[in-house]
């Protein structure tokens, strides 16, 4: 009976101490309210936001035990327990490990409730734990008061025998307030969970602040080094903090235009022009991107008078590209062929839509379209009576930069042979496949080869 009574009132006064502890949240609250207020006026003109991938990314590169510990503490305010003990346990027997690791370990394994591994880590002697911890007692005091020793056992079911009503009230009413207090206890978690990550997120956000610069001279670096991910990654921490620094900006569409993505590169040299329009060569750069990538528009006529036939024709095509990743190109045909006494309309029409693997320097174009004769045409009123045939087409084409000297092109197709549309003819269709490969000779230093290149081509198709 006494066990129990003890146990009821240790259980009674940690249940005062949390209304004492949480009397103190609405407080704490109103003071990180005001804080994430303030935060939002710093980081609103700048549109800041972490950049949590990168930084976890950045983070799991290194073989750090500051970067373990800084992962660790991530996960632990996101909530994600198993993922910050797996990190903080992966340096566990390390030597001269910080005092905040192990702070932080037991942190982990306390919030899992697992009591006894979590005491383990700080009961070693290795530092004073109540340094560490200021409530290191009390979570002592309340670990030995949960606590029933196993040779005691049989003396508290003795006494609580003694007493069954009064210990089985006891023991209820403190068990009712433990659930009480529990239920406080993970809502206010929660909270705290929140205000905690919160709190995180700022922390980011000064950490940029202080390394920022040295972040721009490690860009420089990794640029010289052509380490482009690398510079990339460094120059996107300068510009979240910084989002005016010119010389990041420019350095960046330099990555960019190198990589062979030239519309951010574009993008990052008009907000450069915009800062400064005598900045470097920006506006040169530019324009030469412009050019380059420029849409295009043809529209070609054309006459074609032998002995036995008339050919009249016209070919409009148009070419763009929507962003670096894709692009659309239209091809219209429409040809008007005599041979006494029959007149041919044919109509060819493509659609080609190029994708462009800058990374591996890669520019695949898939294409479908149709080829539509009609036979016998002599004026519209004849359309009613003419021979109309459409006969579908497809294929691929691809160009591909392997390194500095060497290219290839070419591309596979299938289709109607367009010479099948004429009288005393048979019907064919064609498969082909045909390969262009150009070689630079400028790794020959000796006139005239480093001024020359060498080409050679094949083709193959089968008609059936």
């Amino acid at each position: 009976m006494d066990k129990a009574e003890r146990l009821a009132a240790q259980i009674g006064n940690v249940a005062g101490e949390c209304d004492t502890d949480w009397d103190v949240l609405p407080e704490f609250m109103e003071e990180e309210a005001a804080a994430a207020e303030t935060f939002e006026r710093i980081i609103k003109p700048i549109r800041w936001e972490w950049d949590r991938r990168s930084f976890v990314e950045e983070l799991e590169s290194l073989d750090s035990v500051l970067a373990d510990y800084v992962l660790g503490t991530i996960y632990l305010a996101e909530g994600q327990l198993d993922s910050a003990e797996r990190r903080f346990f992966s340096r566990a027997d390390a030597e001269n490990l910080p005092r905040q690791f192990q702070t932080a370990l037991f942190r982990t394994l306390l919030w899992q409730t697992e009591v006894p591994e979590a005491f383990k880590i700080l009961e070693t002697g290795q530092f004073d734990a109540f340094s560490l911890l200021p409530y290191w007692e009390r979570l002592k005091e309340l670990r030995s008061g949960t606590e029933v020793p196993e040779g005691n056992a049989a003396a508290v079911v003795k006494d609580v025998a003694s007493n069954v009503k009064a210990a089985l009230k006891t023991l209820e009413a403190a068990e009712k307030l433990a659930q009480e207090k529990t239920r406080d206890l993970q809502e206010n978690q929660a909270t705290l969970m929140r205000l905690y990550e919160n709190r995180l997120v700022r922390s980011m956000y000064r950490l940029g602040e202080n390394t920022y610069l040295i972040r721009n001279e490690l860009g420089d670096f990794y640029l010289r080094e052509k380490n482009f991910p690398e510079a990339i990654r460094q120059y996107k921490q300068v510009l979240a903090i910084d989002p005016w620094d010119v010389e990041a900006i420019y350095d960046l569409g330099t990555i960019y235009e190198w990589s062979g993505d030239w519309n951010q590169a574009m993008t990052n040299y008009q907000r450069v022009y915009w800062s400064d329009p005598l900045y470097e060569n920006v506006a040169a750069r530019y324009n030469q991107l412009a050019r380059q990538h420029a849409d295009s528009f043809d529209l070609t006529t054309y006459s074609l008078i032998e002995s036995s036939k008339l050919t009249m024709g016209s070919e409009v095509s148009y070419s763009t590209w929507l962003n670096t990743a894709i692009g659309l190109n239209f091809d219209y045909t429409a040809n008007v062929v005599e041979i006494d006494p029959e007149t041919y309309l044919i109509h060819d029409l493509n659609i080609g839509v190029p994708l462009n693997f800058h990374t591996a320097k890669l520019i695949l174009t898939p294409s479908i379209g149709v080829h539509v004769s009609l036979e016998g045409l002599v004026a519209l009123k004849d359309l009613g009576t003419v021979d109309i045939a459409a006969h579908p087409r497809g294929g691929v084409e691809f160009g591909w930069a392997l390194g500095q000297y060497l290219y290839l092109n070419g591309g596979l197709s299938w289709g109607w042979k367009t010479e099948t549309d004429f009288p005393q003819t048979s019907e064919f269709y064609s498969e082909a496949a045909e390969l262009n490969i150009s070689t630079a000779l400028s790794f020959i230093k000796t006139y005239p080869f480093r001024y020359s290149s060498m080409r050679t081509y094949g083709k193959v198709e089968h008609v059936s």
